[in-house]
């Protein structure tokens, strides 16, 4: 088996190393190293520059799973042939639900895991459409306690996370200063999203990232 060796460009940090290669993704095999893990984030803070965030760089989901290993399982399934939001919202959790609720469930989760790279967002005949990624479906292939290992550089493809990163170690970093261009009640249904994916990003590595938890706060300096 050939091991994944991710890519790693000063210009644009891209993880996904099968662009041109959709026919052998079986073979392929990911192999996770916490020294390479923590090399590749100290060359992506030192690369990364600073960016205005905007609605675009919020996740927003209701269900962590469904935004993840969840979502590409059934694009997958379905033979990725490219879902509308509601068609997606509609196989992530069934039910007796409004047309519109379908919808917003769908683009909520699909947008979050196109953050991460695990799906593209495809507009056809004016409508979107989600597509797996060769990434995705990498993720897809692989047991559970490596596609937490794999989301953990996939989670440092957000601006977001890495604007909190790269200002929180040279001085106290508030959330919601950074986030002001969202309403009081929008900041706080998205903190909980905010938060976890943080939490995927540094757990088991809690220490190595004290200094950067300890630079944050949530609701302003």
């Amino acid at each position: 088996m050939d091991v994944v060796k991710f890519i790693y460009d000063s210009s644009s940090f891209l993880f996904d190393v099968f662009d041109n290669d959709t026919s052998n993704l079986d073979n392929y095999c990911f192999c996770f190293d916490s020294e390479e893990f923590i090399s590749v984030l100290r060359r992506r803070v030192d690369s990364f520059q600073s960016v205005d965030l905007t609605y675009s760089d919020i996740f927003q989901f209701s269900n962590f799973e469904n935004c993840t290993f969840e979502l590409v399982k059934k694009l997958h399934y379905s033979g990725n042939k490219g879902l509308s939001f509601e068609d997606v919202g509609k196989i992530l959790i069934g039910g007796n639900r409004k047309d519109t609720a379908f919808k917003k469930y769908g683009e909520n989760h699909s947008k979050t895991a196109f953050i991460l790279g695990l799906v593209k967002i495809t507009k056809v005949s004016s409508k979107s459409k989600i597509f797996l990624t060769n990434m995705g479906y990498f993720f897809f292939l692989l047991n559970e306690s490596d596609r937490s290992n794999l989301l953990k550089y996939l989670i440092l493809k957000s601006n977001f996370i890495m604007t909190l990163i790269s200002k929180s170690l040279n001085s106290r970093f508030s959330i919601r200063n950074e986030l002001s261009f969202l309403k009081d009640s929008t900041y706080k249904r998205r903190l909980p999203n905010l938060n976890r994916m943080y939490r995927e990003l540094i757990s088991g590595y809690e220490a190595e990232f004290s200094i950067i938890t300890n630079g944050v706060d949530e609701y302003g300096a």
